[in-house]
């Protein structure tokens, strides 16, 4: 993956709905691997993102793939 902030997408592994398109950077990606919860880089606050900390809304890895240019993500989460 590229160093750069790369926006992937969640969708649910059950029905493809798109739950939220946010970035990740390499700190970011590495969390969401090591699972079980999606994280993201906050570009407005400069800071990293757990989804669902304050809201309750977890977005829990299932499945992350990578376009063929190797510079955005999907993510087949279980909401």
């Amino acid at each position: 993956m590229r160093k750069a902030s790369s926006p992937p997408s969640s969708r649910t592994s059950d029905t493809n709905e798109v739950l939220m398109l946010g970035y990740m950077n390499e700190k970011a990606l590495k969390l969401t691997l090591e699972g079980p919860d999606v994280w993201f880089f906050s570009r407005s606050r400069q800071e990293m993102w757990h989804k669902g900390e304050t809201s309750g809304n977890f977005i829990k890895v299932k499945e992350i793939y990578k376009d063929c240019e190797n510079n955005s993500l999907l993510s087949k989460p279980n909401p």
